[in-house]
């Protein structure tokens, strides 16, 4: 059977990132932010007045992780005060980003980051990525042991992901 490695990355990430209780409502959030850009016209006026024109946040699509890891990024990338300004003159109190949630969520970015590098760079339909693998897997493997000393808060999800690459 053919396996390649941006479709081990994918079942690795989405399976492993799906099961992290310490983000999960953090996540949720993000989703319904995403949702009300795409979906309510009055709440994408009010977002663009506040965070600028041309802001977005991507959809998720449930069969790439990668795309989860878009939506987050543009999240940690927006001011997370303005953003609130603008949940809270639409009325979606309940979907304010705590201090702590956010910082969750750049913490998440940082562990995701080698993996949407490696995800990018493996997807190429006509690159020949095969020389790739080992040394792909062998850097994903080194960043996440290195984070599971300052990231204490997602040794469940380092450890995962790590047995996932093993695996």
């Amino acid at each position: 059977m053919h396996v390649t490695l941006h479709a081990l990355l994918q079942l690795v990430i989405r399976d492993r990132l799906a099961s992290t209780a310490v983000v999960r409502t953090a996540l949720a959030k993000c989703c319904k932010h995403a949702n009300l850009v795409h979906q309510s016209p009055l709440f994408r006026s009010a977002f663009e007045a506040e965070l600028g024109t041309g802001r977005a946040i991507p959809i998720v699509n449930d069969t790439r992780w990668n795309s989860t890891f878009r939506q987050v990024k543009a999240i940690t990338e927006l001011d997370n005060i303005k953003l609130g300004n603008v949940l809270q003159q639409s009325k979606h109190d309940n979907l304010l980003l705590t201090t702590r949630e956010f910082q969750q969520l750049r913490d998440l970015m940082s562990i995701l980051e080698s993996f949407a590098e490696a995800t990018d760079l493996t997807q190429g339909e006509y690159t020949i990525t095969v020389s790739c693998i080992i040394p792909t897997v062998l850097s994903l493997t080194n960043t996440l042991n290195s984070m599971l000393q300052r990231l204490p808060t997602f040794t469940i999800l380092i450890q995962k992901l790590l047995q996932g690459l093993n695996d």
